[in-house]
């Protein structure tokens, strides 16, 4: 359905990622380097599917006035980022 090709981040989809952080956090001797951001970010992000029609996106830029959104793969990995811009580029100029 259109609705789960096009959906805000899951509470499981967040739990994942946190026990993902913590994990990486309890092993410093990777080499790696983490900053916590949980606190910052909204869990309900808005984003959209590879498969979500561009009508979709041109409805929610509309309608909740955004100016960026994060496209994603299968696997929630972020694949691109569509803006007002490239909306607009397709000959809805005149509906912003």
């Amino acid at each position: 359905s259109l609705q789960s090709k096009c959906h805000p981040l899951t509470p499981q989809l967040l739990a994942t990622y946190n026990t993902i952080l913590d994990q990486e956090k309890r092993a410093p001797e990777q080499g790696r380097l983490w900053l916590d951001l949980r606190p910052y970010v909204n869990p309900a992000a808005l984003f959209v599917t590879e498969e979500c029609p561009l009508a979709r996106c041109h409805a929610l830029f509309r309608s909740l006035g955004i100016r960026h959104l994060p496209v994603v793969n299968s696997d929630h990995e972020v694949t691109g980022i569509l803006t007002r811009k490239d909306l607009m580029s397709d000959g809805t100029k005149n509906h912003f």
